[in-house]
């Protein structure tokens, strides 16, 4: 037991006091004869899981630079052969087999994406210059990106004056409390 202010049940149920832990009801059905709370998890269980399991980028090394290959007219990344696919990417940037030993590729399906991981930066940044491939006696338009750093994030910050220099800008997101 700890030593402290006994507390009222009164004391309580005044306004500004949250129950950390509920009681649970005693039924574990409700009368519509579902289980209780069954709402609740199937939203969190659903699209919402669903939504942030799509957003994560799969787990590559950390010391390696990422580029994102987004396959245009109908191209589907789970139909896609993952060497053939390094192999076409490869000639396209014109870069020897020794270059690209070290690159990992991988699929996100529910974004139709190729995600690489290389440790050099030149090669990543030759990826990025490639517009299109042919892959399965087709043509297709790609674009292809360096992702951000896992310390870093990308975004547009609306209602900015364009005509602020770079050091007030830099103060402005960087600060004590937003210190990276």
């Amino acid at each position: 037991m700890v030593d402290g202010e006994t507390i009222t049940e009164q004391g309580t149920s005044a306004p500004g006091w949250i129950d950390a832990i509920r009681r649970r009801a005693k039924s574990s059905t409700t009368t519509t004869g579902k289980l209780a709370g069954a709402c609740i998890g199937a939203l969190r269980t659903g699209a919402v899981t669903k939504v942030a399991a799509a957003s994560r980028l799969p787990p590559l090394p950390t010391n390696h630079h990422r580029v994102i290959v987004r396959p245009g007219s109908g191209l589907d990344v789970r139909r896609c052969n993952k060497i053939k696919f390094m192999q076409v990417l490869q000639l396209a940037v014109q870069l020897p087999s020794k270059a690209a030993e070290e690159d990992i590729v991988c699929t996100k399906d529910t974004q139709n994406i190729f995600v690489m991981s290389m440790p050099n930066l030149q090669t990543a940044e030759a990826y990025t210059k490639v517009r299109g491939i042919v892959l399965m006696e087709r043509e297709h338009p790609v674009s292809a990106y360096v992702a951000a750093s896992g310390t870093t994030s990308r975004g547009v910050v609306q209602g900015v004056d364009a005509d602020l220099p770079d050091s007030v800008l830099q103060r402005l997101f960087v600060s004590s409390h937003n210190p990276s």
